[in-house]
């Protein structure tokens, strides 16, 4: 997928909030401010997302995937786009990054101005995520 610096970690624990404490250590003790999170356990998705909250000015994605032996319904072509399109934003300057991400984009459930940092928060089906999406493409 064209990521540097991955660090894949196996904790040998299944408790979600387990990942979510190392995610939190690396942002809070380690000084992490770019966070990618991708796990095929929505317990941990939801783990990791609800603790970062707590760090308002951290980049994140965070991403739960499936495979098509786990769930029919994957939407792979929505899932490879949007791949795509995160791929090439992550080749950006810090600085591309951050004038991307400080910019507005209208949010089309509450017809209010958001960053579009935060709606990269929302769940990925959400409206404004895909809106923010699109911004970034």
């Amino acid at each position: 997928m064209g990521i540097r610096n991955l660090e894949v970690v196996a904790l040998g624990d299944s408790n979600p909030e387990k990942k979510a404490d190392w995610i939190e250590a690396k942002v809070k003790d380690e000084g992490y401010d770019d966070v990618f999170f991708v796990d095929d356990s929505l317990p941990n998705v939801t783990a990791v997302r609800k603790r970062l909250k707590n760090y308002p000015n951290v980049k994140q994605k965070i991403q739960h995937i499936t495979s098509k032996e786990n769930d029919t319904k994957t939407p792979t072509k929505q899932y490879n786009q949007s791949s795509q399109i995160w791929h090439s934003f992550m080749k950006k300057t810090p600085k591309e990054k951050n004038d991307i991400l400080n910019k507005k984009i209208k949010n089309p459930s509450t017809n209010k101005d958001i960053k579009i940092a935060s709606a990269l928060r929302y769940d990925k089906d959400s409206a404004v995520y895909k809106a923010a999406l699109q911004k970034i493409k």
